[in-house]
This record gives structure tokens, C-alpha cells and sequence, in this order.
């Protein structure tokens, strides 16, 4: 949330517009709750940023992200044809991007097969947030420079937050991690001492 935020927040003095759009019907619940939740700063919808839903071919739709967006999303979330919304304008295809970014649980694979051959003619970065076990998998892409940006999952963010001197969420979860791990550590050192007392009977 802090990484969208930080984004939102950038939007109305350096002019970016915000693209957002889903591979899964959760993260389309996810993105509308942190656009709720977050200070959009004065950027206003359809003129600074626009949510176009989920796009159930993934792989397919994420090739047609680069190659032509109309013809991929005709409508918003909202159900407004694309043509009507005011900064889709301009905004059609790799040639347009100034930076991509995903989010995965799963793997970045499917995201670099069709994103790395754009990347590398028209020169945009790409940004990656993923779950802690999906970094290993990420980490051959960003070493060979596909990948120029990377949050390690929920350690990741709580690290974004300290940069930016704004703990959030991120940080109060590492907290609560970090407390069941020392409950895990005591719980292991207790077990191993019962098992110790119990077979030197």
C-alpha cells in the first residue's frame, strides 16, 4: 500500500498517469481497497490514473498491454469505454510507458516473457513487488538488468516505508512476524528439552 501510495502521491506534480490493471478477480478487491484507503493527493480518475479490471488471458493480455492497450480493455472497471476516458488518449502501448510494474504470489515468468523484447527497444524499467518465495525465481532477471526494481515481499515493504520515514503497514507486520518467530524459536527449544527429559528417563 505504501509503494501506491508513494505513487499516487508523485502523480499530480510530476504529471504521471497511473494504469492499473488485474490478472485475478482478488486483486481487482485489493487494488479498489488501497485506492480507498490512500490519500489520492488531488489526482483525480480518468484524468491522472483509471483501474481496468482483470484480464483472465494473463499472458495474452499482458502481450497486448505492449502491443496495442484498446484493443485489449474497451472499458474500465466502471464499465466507461475507453475512448471516454479523457488520459487513455495517448496511452496505447510499450512506446507510451514510462515505467511497467506487477505484483505476484506465483512466479514473474509469465510477466518477462512478454515484457522483456519491449523492454529492451523501448528502454522502459520494470518494477516488480513479490512474495518473499518468488524472489529466488526474480532474482536471474534482475541480475541481467530486466528487472530494475524489486520489493522482497512483506520485508520489502516495511524497508520501503523506513526510506520513505513513513512506517505503515508493512512495518506493523514485520513486528507481529517477527514476535511469532521468537514464539516459534521458544516453542522448538521447549519441545526438543521435553523430548531430551523424556527418552533420558
Amino acid at each position: 500500500m505504501t509503494s501506491m501510495q508513494h505513487i499516487v502521491r508523485q502523480m499530480p506534480q510530476k504529471h504521471l498517469k497511473l494504469v492499473i490493471t488485474c490478472g485475478d478477480a482478488e486483486a481487482i478487491a485489493i487494488y479498489e481497497r488501497i485506492l480507498g484507503m490512500i490519500n489520492t493527493y488531488g489526482a483525480v480518475y480518468g484524468k491522472d490514473y483509471v483501474h481496468l479490471g482483470m484480464f483472465p488471458a494473463r499472458e495474452v493480455a499482458f502481450r497486448g498491454f505492449m502491443e496495442d492497450l484498446h484493443r485489449v480493455a474497451l472499458a474500465d472497471l466502471k464499465g466507461t469505454p475507453i475512448g471516454q476516458i479523457p488520459m487513455m488518449a495517448n496511452i496505447r502501448g510499450a512506446q507510451d510507458y514510462t515505467m511497467v510494474g506487477f505484483s505476484t504470489s506465483t512466479n514473474v515468468d509469465e510477466w518477462m516473457r512478454q515484457w522483456a523484447d519491449p523492454k529492451m527497444r523501448y528502454g522502459y524499467p520494470i518494477v516488480c513487488v513479490s512474495m518473499s518465495a518468488i524472489v529466488p525465481s526474480a532474482m536471474p532477471y534482475k541480475e541481467r538488468g530486466l528487472i530494475n526494481g524489486m520489493l522482497n515481499g512483506q520485508r520489502g515493504g516495511a524497508e520501503y516505508e523506513q526510506l520513505l520515514g513513513k512506517p505503515g503497514l508493512g512495518s506493523s507486520f514485520m513486528d507481529a512476524q517477527s514476535l511469532t518467530h521468537l514464539y516459534a524459536v521458544a516453542l522448538i527449544i521447549v519441545c526438543n528439552a521435553q523430548y531430551w527429559i523424556m527418552v533420558s528417563r
